[in-house]
């Protein structure tokens, strides 16, 4: 018995089966594709940049990219944007409880060794790793401002803030 166009049932039954198999492949290849994990990929290409200037690669502590990944579930789930966590909780009290670096590891230490090396750097110049000297400006808004700026390393200041923002 001729059906559609002159085709027998069995020919349109496999035809549409092959179609179907065909765009679930489709499908599946496109959704493969989109698990990239996006994170783990921007940390290759920041290491490869490093590279290609001689310095040393990051590397990933998968408990701290766990902790970071809770806090920001946490964030999105709570429209909540800043770096205190559930309960009151700070990026210190989430890196202990992740087993992180006690003492002289800690994050709290590690952030006031990069502080005061900076403090220590500050009057240096801001030098690109291709040489190019960039001036670290202030955005002040008083003379306690660019006095402040001047002690710390800037190598200027620019015009005052005069304008108010309304809440």
């Amino acid at each position: 018995m001729c059906g559609f166009l002159g085709y027998r049932r069995n020919d349109i039954r496999r035809m549409l089966i092959s179609t179907l198999v065909f765009l679930c492949l489709l499908l599946d290849r496109s959704v493969t594709q989109a698990q990239v994990d996006p994170v783990n990929e921007i940390i290759q290409r920041v290491n490869a940049l490093r590279a290609a200037y001689g310095v040393p690669a990051y590397q990933v502590d998968s408990a701290l990219m766990s902790a970071a990944q809770a806090q920001a579930s946490w964030g999105l789930e709570n429209k909540h944007f800043g770096h205190d966590g559930p309960g009151g909780s700070t990026p210190d009290d989430r890196a202990k409880a992740a087993g992180y670096g006690e003492g002289e590891n800690s994050f709290s230490q590690i952030l006031k060794s990069c502080a005061a090396e900076a403090k220590k750097r500050s009057h240096e110049s801001a030098v690109t790793l291709d040489g190019v000297t960039i001036p670290v400006m202030a955005n002040i808004g008083s003379r306690h401002d660019a006095e402040t700026a001047l002690e710390n390393g800037a190598d200027g200041v620019g015009p005052p803030r005069k304008r108010k923002f309304r809440r």
